[in-house]
Protein backbone atom coordinates (compact mmCIF):
# COMPACT_ATOMS: atom_id res chain seq x y z
CA UNK A 1 0.00 0.00 0.00
CA UNK A 2 1.11 3.56 -0.82
CA UNK A 3 1.70 6.00 1.69
CA UNK A 4 -0.19 8.75 0.29
CA UNK A 5 -3.05 6.82 -0.61
CA UNK A 6 -3.45 5.51 3.06
CA UNK A 7 -5.05 8.30 4.34
CA UNK A 8 -7.50 8.07 1.47
CA UNK A 9 -7.78 4.34 2.34
CA UNK A 10 -8.68 5.36 6.15
CA UNK A 11 -11.58 7.59 4.70
CA UNK A 12 -13.22 4.81 2.84
CA UNK A 13 -13.79 2.22 5.97
CA UNK A 14 -15.52 4.32 8.22
CA UNK A 15 -17.50 5.96 5.72
CA UNK A 16 -18.80 2.75 4.15
CA UNK A 17 -19.19 1.19 7.72
CA UNK A 18 -21.36 4.37 8.43
CA UNK A 19 -23.26 4.01 5.12
CA UNK A 20 -24.21 0.89 6.01
CA UNK A 21 -25.31 1.27 9.59
CA UNK A 22 -27.76 3.95 8.53
CA UNK A 23 -28.71 1.87 5.04
CA UNK A 24 -28.21 -1.34 5.89
CA UNK A 25 -26.40 -1.81 2.22
CA UNK A 26 -23.09 -0.79 0.90
CA UNK A 27 -22.64 2.14 -1.00
CA UNK A 28 -21.93 2.72 -4.69
CA UNK A 29 -18.71 3.55 -5.87
CA UNK A 30 -20.00 7.27 -6.89
CA UNK A 31 -21.55 7.38 -3.53
CA UNK A 32 -18.48 6.87 -2.27
CA UNK A 33 -16.74 8.92 -3.96
CA UNK A 34 -19.22 11.31 -2.99
CA UNK A 35 -18.37 11.23 0.70
CA UNK A 36 -15.33 10.70 0.95
CA UNK A 37 -14.05 13.21 -2.01
CA UNK A 38 -12.09 11.00 -3.43
CA UNK A 39 -12.73 10.34 -7.24
CA UNK A 40 -14.37 7.30 -8.56
CA UNK A 41 -11.86 5.20 -9.94
CA UNK A 42 -9.58 6.08 -7.03
CA UNK A 43 -12.52 4.62 -5.07
CA UNK A 44 -12.64 1.42 -7.19
CA UNK A 45 -8.56 0.99 -7.01
CA UNK A 46 -8.66 1.16 -3.36
CA UNK A 47 -11.04 -1.14 -2.47
CA UNK A 48 -9.45 -3.76 -4.97
CA UNK A 49 -6.31 -3.38 -2.92
CA UNK A 50 -8.08 -3.46 0.49
CA UNK A 51 -9.46 -6.75 -0.68
CA UNK A 52 -6.11 -7.90 -1.73
CA UNK A 53 -5.18 -7.21 1.14
CA UNK A 54 -7.40 -9.07 3.17
CA UNK A 55 -8.74 -5.63 4.92
CA UNK A 56 -12.39 -5.60 3.33
CA UNK A 57 -14.54 -8.32 1.14
CA UNK A 58 -14.81 -6.86 -1.77
CA UNK A 59 -17.13 -8.78 -5.04
CA UNK A 60 -17.35 -5.18 -6.97
CA UNK A 61 -20.58 -4.48 -5.84
CA UNK A 62 -21.13 -5.29 -1.98
CA UNK A 63 -18.25 -4.14 0.53
CA UNK A 64 -17.92 -6.34 3.46
CA UNK A 65 -15.63 -4.90 6.11
CA UNK A 66 -14.93 -6.10 9.90
CA UNK A 67 -18.00 -3.98 11.86
CA UNK A 68 -20.40 -4.71 8.76
CA UNK A 69 -20.36 -7.93 9.15
CA UNK A 70 -21.21 -8.29 12.60
CA UNK A 71 -24.43 -6.55 11.91
CA UNK A 72 -27.48 -8.65 11.66
CA UNK A 73 -29.28 -7.79 8.57
CA UNK A 74 -32.75 -9.24 9.72
CA UNK A 75 -32.67 -7.11 12.72
CA UNK A 76 -35.56 -4.40 12.55
CA UNK A 77 -34.61 -1.50 14.34
CA UNK A 78 -37.98 -0.18 16.28
CA UNK A 79 -39.10 2.67 18.01
CA UNK A 80 -38.16 2.98 22.06
CA UNK A 81 -41.34 5.08 22.54
CA UNK A 82 -45.06 4.03 21.61
CA UNK A 83 -47.22 1.06 21.59
CA UNK A 84 -46.58 -2.38 19.38
CA UNK A 85 -49.96 -4.16 18.72
CA UNK A 86 -49.91 -7.54 19.58
CA UNK A 87 -53.64 -8.63 17.74
CA UNK A 88 -56.82 -9.78 19.70
CA UNK A 89 -57.00 -10.52 23.50
CA UNK A 90 -58.36 -13.88 23.74
CA UNK A 91 -58.71 -15.08 27.08
CA UNK A 92 -57.89 -18.68 28.19
CA UNK A 93 -58.63 -20.68 31.31
CA UNK A 94 -56.28 -22.96 32.83
CA UNK A 95 -57.27 -25.57 35.67
CA UNK A 96 -55.74 -24.94 38.82
CA UNK A 97 -55.79 -26.77 42.09
CA UNK A 98 -56.38 -24.64 45.14
CA UNK A 99 -53.45 -25.75 46.94
CA UNK A 100 -50.14 -27.68 46.23
CA UNK A 101 -50.86 -29.52 49.30
CA UNK A 102 -54.48 -30.45 48.94
CA UNK A 103 -55.69 -33.78 48.46
CA UNK A 104 -53.45 -34.32 45.24
CA UNK A 105 -55.19 -37.91 44.46
CA UNK A 106 -58.26 -36.03 44.00
CA UNK A 107 -56.64 -33.09 41.52
CA UNK A 108 -56.32 -34.17 37.74
CA UNK A 109 -53.74 -31.01 37.91
CA UNK A 110 -51.15 -32.99 39.15
CA UNK A 111 -51.40 -36.11 36.19
CA UNK A 112 -54.31 -35.98 34.31
CA UNK A 113 -56.54 -38.98 33.63
CA UNK A 114 -54.78 -40.55 37.26
CA UNK A 115 -57.06 -41.74 39.36
CA UNK A 116 -56.19 -42.54 43.19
Amino acid sequence: MKHRNSAQMDRIIPFVNDFYRENHRSPSLRQISAGTGIPHMTVKRMLNTLADSGIIDYDGETIVTEETNKQNDETVPVGIIGNIPCGNLSLEEEETCPSAFSARANCSCFMPGATA
